[in-house]
This record gives C-alpha cells, sequence and structure tokens, in this order.
C-alpha cells in the first residue's frame, strides 16, 4: 500500500466518524500544538513482546516530525493530526495510528493493529 492509499485510507475514516455523528474534535485537554513535546512509550510488538522508550513530536508546518528512541532501536516518521486522530507515516506497510485522550495520552496501533503503543507526556 502507497503513502496516498494510506491517506486515503485515513481521511476516509475521519469522514465516516464525522458522518456517524462522533465528535473528532473531542479532547479538551490537548490543543493540536501541544502534541509537540517528549512521551514515553510503551507498548507491544507484534509477536507480543513489551518495549518502552521515549518519543519526541516537532510541528513542522502542517505536520508533525516523531522520533521514537527505543533504546538501541531508533525511528523516525511524519505525522499528520487529524481532530484527535494522529497518523504517523514511518515507513512501514502500515502507519501507527493513534487516537488522543482527554488526558494528553496518546493511544494507538502498528503493523495492522497488531501492535500496540501508549504515550504519556513527560509532566
Amino acid at each position: 500500500m502507497n503513502k496516498k492509499s494510506i491517506l486515503f485510507l485515513v481521511i476516509l475514516g475521519v469522514i465516516i466518524l464525522t458522518l456517524s455523528g462522533c465528535d473528532t474534535n473531542s479532547v479538551s485537554d490537548v490543543e493540536k500544538d501541544d502534541l509537540e513535546g517528549d512521551y514515553f512509550v510503551k507498548g507491544t510488538n507484534q509477536i507480543g513482546l513489551s518495549y518502552t522508550g521515549t518519543l519526541e513530536i516537532t510541528k513542522k508546518d502542517n505536520s508533525y516530525k516523531v522520533a521514537w528512541d527505543l533504546g538501541e532501536e531508533k525511528y523516525t516518521g511524519i505525522g499528520i493530526l487529524e481532530g484527535n486522530v494522529f497518523t504517523v507515516d514511518w515507513g512501514q506497510e502500515h502507519p501507527v495510528i493513534y487516537n488522543i485522550q482527554e488526558n494528553g495520552t496518546l493511544e494507538g496501533t502498528w503493523a495492522n493493529g497488531v501492535g500496540t503503543e501508549t504515550l504519556v507526556p513527560f509532566k
């Protein structure tokens, strides 16, 4: 699946949520520009192994640069924010798709929903 297809699917999902009556802008404690910053990362990979690390989000024009530091493993990606859904293309077949929670935590899935990841902002 190419980047245009992924972007199309993300936009289609947001449209469906909007038309179904879900409020994609319901995050009260987090403003769009507040995504910038450092986060603790806790996740589970495709085979069920847990991992931890840190992540930095930096706003760049209409997108965000995302950098994971998971010890020996480091990854980067570009994120797009649509309402309370933050989608990050990190060069793999499937993007990471986070839902922003009211407390500022991001709950996400990757590897087509098999991997999970939680981002907790540094306070």
